[in-house]
């Protein structure tokens, strides 16, 4: 157990820091980017990141049911998309 102690914790610290450059990157970028066109180039490279650890687990991969779909879509939307544009504007306006 120790050994996956200290893997969730190098996690933890590689997402604090991630979380605590993207005000301070996100100020400065704005000042040439709208914030909801820096929250989609973000989400691009995130998703770009992320293709190929999903590739490495499709065995593993559980089925999402066809019913979770527009549930999935509508936490994606409401609960990160537009909470994470309004913190960009938000950001943009201090």
């Amino acid at each position: 157990m120790p050994g996956e102690k200290r893997k969730a914790m190098v996690y933890l610290l590689i997402t604090f820091s991630a979380w605590g450059c993207l005000y301070v990157a996100g100020k400065s970028v704005m000042e040439q980017i709208p914030p909801f066109t820096v929250c989609l180039i973000r989400y691009a490279i995130a998703g770009l990141a992320l293709l190929p650890v999903l590739r490495l687990r499709k065995g593993r991969r559980k089925r999402i049911e066809r019913r979770d779909y527009p549930w999935i879509a509508l936490v994606g939307v409401l609960g990160y998309t537009v909470s994470m544009g309004a913190q960009m504007v938000g950001t943009e306006l201090a």
